[in-house]
């Protein structure tokens, strides 16, 4: 989730932390990228639902792992951060919040089922009709298959039948495509694929989360940025944060620019950002939104001040501020990216020669790193299945955990780092 409204009210009290680049600009840098959310960027793009394949297929996720490499190959150096495979016991709340999304969503998916299910009859029965000859009950049926907007065109002699049809089974086509689900065993597939075009990759310790992660090797000058859509990356210390790619741009915010602009010490960033409503609460102070947040942080520096103030003492049922406190200071220990890449022994080879050789026949275009130009550039299906074909060859040659229990928990390898070749 992130933190509620961060992005809207820098952009208000410290514009000048917020900087639009042109992805080329960093060609030379090292980007630290957040795995999970990247796949999620993709995986539901128009482009990606435009070449025909069923969600989850072989095809479809070979086509989410291309466009991630290629948005990879456009840093000097990337690496793809995992979230932890054990989940963080802090994020309960969160978690209650994804289980109830999650029930939304099957609940729509079948809705959607039944709707495309109850369109294809209607088309069967009545599809190739002639509105102006159609009784009226025909007609009422066919408002209520179609819409009454779609209906108003049909009386109007706008469309035909069957034109309207085709339109309604592709809308709906296309929200239960963008309905599917992104689980663990999801996630793995993309990585693998990932792997075979030589990216390397790395799996956040027990309980951290993957912007967390990256945070701390951008704060050890491990690498130069973060790339995630997830704004708590800033309280975890994401000095410069890349998000909201979109026609060759990326914007970048600055952590020093931000606490400068809101005249906030970090600390004071970190419980505003709480007050705000982050992953780690139940709840958030009533009455108080993010513009609040921030008045309140700066006229009493402190959560427990601003709670005495509002008359909760030193307390709020829900609002655990001092687990969250904890949860974005915590120390995390993790080797140096050195190390990782000098351990070539733990390095799982994911492709023979020969599949290598299948997969360097389908290039990525450098054109197509961009997430938003990936709604609009076309995608060859067949080159996809080719890609996958070739990982999938020596599938049983990368060794790792199979089992799962999150959306957001991406199997983790045996050993507790792995290493591939660098991305050129």
């Amino acid at each position: 989730m992130g933190i509620q409204g961060l992005f809207p009210l820098i952009a208000k009290h410290a514009p000048a932390a917020i900087r639009t680049m042109r992805e080329g600009d960093l060609a030379m840098d090292r980007v630290a990228i957040e795995f999970s959310g990247m796949v999620h960027q993709f995986a539901k793009s128009p482009a990606i639902y435009g070449a025909g394949h069923e969600f989850g297929s072989d095809g479809h996720v070979a086509l989410v792992a291309e466009r991630m490499h290629a948005v990879a190959q456009s840093y000097g150096w990337a690496v793809w951060v995992l979230d932890s495979r054990e989940r963080n016991p802090a994020k309960q709340f969160e978690d209650a919040r994804r289980r109830a999304a999650e029930v939304s969503r099957v609940a729509r998916e079948a809705s959607h089922g039944d709707n495309l299910r109850a369109a294809r009859a209607a088309r069967a029965a009545g599809g190739k009709r002639d509105y102006a000859t159609m009784v009226d009950s025909d007609r009422a049926e066919l408002a209520a298959s179609l819409g009454p907007a779609v209906a108003a065109k049909l009386a109007a002699g706008e469309m035909t039948v069957e034109v309207a049809f085709d339109a309604r089974e592709a809308q709906l086509a296309k929200a239960a495509f963008q309905g599917g689900r992104i689980d663990g065993a999801f996630l793995q597939r993309v990585r693998t694929v990932l792997t075979a075009y030589g990216a390397q990759s790395i799996v956040a310790p027990a309980g951290v989360e993957a912007e967390h992660l990256a945070a701390v090797l951008q704060r050890r000058d491990e690498v130069d940025y973060v790339r995630t859509e997830d704004t708590d990356a800033l309280c975890f210390g994401a000095r410069r944060m890349l998000c909201k790619a979109r026609g060759g741009e990326i914007t970048c915010v600055e952590l020093d620019a931000v606490l400068e602009g809101m005249n906030l010490t970090m600390d004071q960033f970190i419980d505003m950002c709480i007050l705000c409503g982050c992953d780690f609460t139940e709840r958030t102070v009533p009455g108080v939104g993010s513009a609040r947040a921030l008045a309140l942080t700066r006229q009493y520096l402190r959560i427990e001040a601003i709670l005495a103030e509002r008359g909760h003492g030193d307390a709020l049922e829900g609002f655990d501020f001092g687990a969250a406190r904890e949860q974005f200071t915590r120390t995390v220990d993790y080797p140096s990216l050195d190390l990782i890449m000098a351990a070539d022994s733990l390095s799982p080879d994911c492709l023979s020669p020969a599949a290598d050789a299948r997969a360097a026949e389908t290039p990525v275009e450098a054109d197509t790193a961009d997430a938003a130009d990936a709604a609009k550039t076309p995608v060859k299906a067949d080159a996809a299945d080719a890609v996958y074909a070739a990982v999938a060859v020596n599938a049983a040659d990368t060794v790792y955990v199979e089992s799962i229990e999150s959306v957001n928990m991406p199997v983790e390898p045996v050993e507790s780092i792995e290493s591939v070749t660098l991305l050129n």
